[in-house]
């Protein structure tokens, strides 16, 4: 393609423009971009700049704009995530230091924990909760079985027994 000076051109590789301002061979010129830099450019590496195409509109009336859909995609991604919140009850996620703490207190750290976010759940009219106990022994499993039934909820262990699913 034939350039010529002051015309208005487009980096291909990367998002910046200019105006061509010397014409030093058939393969390359100087390109003074829009930052006041003077760049010795191949003419492979640029395309004319043709403000009668530089608009949505010069592609038809019939074009769909995918970025729109993006954006309700992400807004439904959100929802979804924020529908679905997670309970992870193991205490070193819960406490810092609780390696001097015994047994029954840990356990009671987690229950607390856990009625708290049943509590939190109810008020806010949440459809779901995942609430991650662990396998182990089957001891904190348990009692937060027992605590569901105390709330009238309907739950569901999963697959691999790590965790319950409470729909409100």
């Amino acid at each position: 393609m034939g350039f010529k000076i002051g015309d208005r051109v487009l980096f291909k590789k990367e998002k910046q423009e200019g105006v061509i301002h010397e014409i030093k061979s058939s393969y390359f010129v100087v390109v003074k971009t829009t930052d006041d830099f003077h760049v010795d450019v191949s003419i492979n590496d640029i395309i004319l700049r043709n403000d009668e195409t530089n608009s949505v509109s010069a592609y038809g009336s019939d074009i769909v704009i995918k970025d729109t859909k993006i954006r309700q995609v992400s807004k439904n991604k959100n929802n979804r995530e924020k529908d679905n919140v997670k309970l992870d009850l193991h205490i070193e996620l819960l406490v810092e230091d609780y390696n001097m703490m015994s047994i029954s207190e840990i356990l009671q750290i987690q229950l607390k924990e856990c009625r708290k976010k049943l509590d939190y759940m109810i008020n806010n009219n949440s459809p779901k909760l995942t609430i991650v106990h662990g396998i182990g022994t089957g001891r904190l499993k348990e009692e937060v079985h027992r605590i569901l039934k105390d709330y009238g909820l309907r739950y569901y262990l999963s697959q691999d027994g790590g965790a319950t699913e409470v729909m409100f």
